[in-house]
């Protein structure tokens, strides 16, 4: 029989799954266009996020100590794929790295927020036990109730910290990712693919290797290696920081290599102008060169045309003629006695 805190985890598991397909689906319709554009297109893929990731959540094994583990792993991202590939219009490369990003991510938070919520809960437990042994906690009604109430406190701050922690994150790929409509590349498809599969390997490890089973108790890796508890959380937070400036130098290099492209061509068609000036230079000084031809060819004939009028003036008034200059006399008549 199920108890009222089991049915309480169970809502709040639903919920947080709930919360995760939201964020799937924030997550795919920034960088893929949908099939439909139905107003309840959202609500489709959350739903089927939600049912699915359910299913696997409840398939044998449900704990993390069977290597079998890793075939949840394997079947959540073809689920994703599958998800992907029937609500939007996702045959592009990135769509293998959104969809592996989205799981690395989605795992990384779980294990960051189990990590550092595990021991505070146990202190917090062992606190109520020994208010109980010295008497300061005297109905067992209350402990209970106060047992009940911190581990119910610490699975609505767990669920609320990883689906906090999974938007943040995938809202910084989104912004970072600015060209989306960029044509990927098989090369730099595995620049910003290969944090996310690390990272994925990295979980799938961790639930091998993170809880044992000794003498009908289930033991943590860091009880027995104290310094995990602070070495595990890093690890995981540096693969997830991996996985955002991956995406930002990814970004980053496309930005300085198309700068680099239209730079090249500024340089061509500047170099062209140029060309071109210096050809305008080389016709416009012709041109110039040609007018003051003209204009002393004009001068030359003006000259000759005028000492020809001249000469002809001075023919018709019977006047001789000299070279060189010519110099007109005045005439003065004279009076007949």
């Amino acid at each position: 029989m199920y108890s009222k805190i089991d049915f309480i985890f169970a809502f709040f598991t639903v919920v947080s799954v709930l919360l995760q397909g939201y964020c799937l689906q924030y997550f795919l319709g920034s960088f893929l266009e949908g099939r439909t554009k139905s107003c309840f297109h959202g609500l489709f893929v959350t739903a089927a996020y939600g049912l699915s990731r359910l299913c696997i959540y409840w398939l044998p094994p449900t704990g993390y100590e069977s290597v079998k583990t890793i075939w949840k792993t394997v079947l959540s991202l073809c689920i994703l794929l599958v998800i992907a590939m029937c609500f939007y219009k996702a045959f592009r490369a990135v769509t293998l790295f959104l969809v592996a990003a989205f799981r690395a991510i989605a795992d990384i938070s779980a294990f960051v927020v189990l990590i550092l919520l595990d021991k505070p809960v146990d202190k917090l437990l062992t606190v109520w036990n020994l208010c109980m042994e010295r008497g300061i906690i005297t109905s067992e009604k209350i402990f209970e109730t106060a047992v009940n109430a911190s581990v119910i406190g610490n699975q609505i701050f767990r669920e609320t910290a990883l689906v906090l922690l999974l938007y943040l994150s995938l809202k910084g790929i989104v912004r970072n990712y600015r060209e989306k409509d960029y044509a990927i590349h098989r090369t730099e498809l595995l620049s910003i693919l290969t944090p996310a599969m690390v990272s994925l390997l990295l979980c799938a490890l961790l639930r091998t290797i993170l809880f044992t089973v000794e003498e009908n108790a289930v033991e943590t890796v860091y009880d027995q290696y104290p310094l995990l508890l602070a070495i595990l959380p890093a690890i995981l937070l540096l693969s997830l920081l991996s996985i955002l400036y991956g995406v930002k130098l990814f970004q980053d290099t496309v930005y300085l290599n198309r700068e680099r492209s239209n730079r090249i061509v500024l340089e061509k068609q500047i170099g062209s102008m140029q060309e071109h000036m210096a050809e305008m230079e080389r016709i416009y000084s012709g041109i110039r060169s040609m007018k003051h031809d003209m204009k002393n060819t004009l001068s030359v004939v003006l000259r000759l045309a005028a000492e020809k009028g001249e000469t002809r003036f001075l023919l018709c008034c019977g006047l001789p003629l000299k070279r060189g200059k010519v110099k007109i006399k005045s005439y003065k008549p004279t009076c007949r006695k």
